[in-house]
């Protein structure tokens, strides 16, 4: 019997030695395969991952730097216009100003020549009439070309205004509190000032001064985010 029970548990011991081994060569041949075929796989795909995370971020890189050049390139193209239209405006105003004395002087002029020609009328043994008429005549053209040239000044100033205006709601998106006050106190200033006839008008100093404190701000912010966009990594990201 002992013999026998020998013989059965050396058996179990044999058949346990095998499972193991087997267990083994199993364990052996999956960590073959981890090592052909998973790992590499897995390897691949974290460095998939890598590389798709480091594209978008790069990508998103280069589109907040194309945002930040784009709204720098509107600012100068407001600015740009802004300048040119103010510049347009503040000289029909001038043209007008210097414009209003010679039409004033040429209709003193001819009612001075109507009175004139009234006492003629009046009294023949002058003998004016002719001559006074003919001056009235010529000066009466001569007014004429002038409110024309006028009128000109007018509509050109009413259309840089207008231009202006319209710049200036664009400057309200683009730029920043100090330009937009610049802008408000020209608008009130306009306001205050615009209706009146040429001879109330202040000096264009005025109009000027309010033009450079738009413009110096607007030009201190561009070349602000100018140099801020130079030396940040968006900058170079986008050339």
């Amino acid at each position: 019997m002992r013999e026998e029970a020998q013989t059965l548990e050396s058996r179990a011991n044999d058949a346990q030695k095998a499972r193991n081994l087997e267990a083994m060569e199993d364990l052996k041949r999956k960590s073959s395969f981890m090592e052909q075929y998973a790992k590499p796989i897995l390897i691949g795909c974290v460095l998939s991952a890598a590389s798709f995370m480091a594209g978008q971020y790069s990508e998103s890189t280069k589109v907040r730097a194309q945002d930040e050049r784009l709204a720098v390139e509107n600012r100068r193209k407001v600015f740009v216009s802004s300048a040119q239209e103010m510049g347009v405006y503040i000289t029909q105003w001038a043209r007008l100003r210097s414009i209003a004395p010679a039409e004033n002087g040429i209709a003193s002029q001819i009612g001075a020549l109507r009175t004139q020609l009234s006492d003629c009328k009046a009294r023949p043994a002058l003998k004016c009439t002719a001559s006074t008429q003919q001056a009235i005549a010529l000066l009466t053209e001569h007014l004429d070309k002038v409110v024309k040239r006028k009128e000109r000044y007018i509509e050109g100033r009413d259309a840089a205004k207008d231009k202006l205006s319209g710049n200036f709601e664009m400057a309200r998106l683009f730029f920043g509190a100090s330009t937009i006050q610049a802008i408000a106190a020209f608008e009130a200033f306009e306001k205050k000032n615009g209706n009146e006839v040429l001879e109330k008008l202040p000096p264009l100093d005025e109009w000027r001064a309010h033009a450079s404190e738009i413009f110096e701000s607007m030009k201190k912010e561009i070349r602000n985010d100018e140099s801020k966009l130079a030396a940040s990594p968006l900058g170079s990201a986008s050339r």
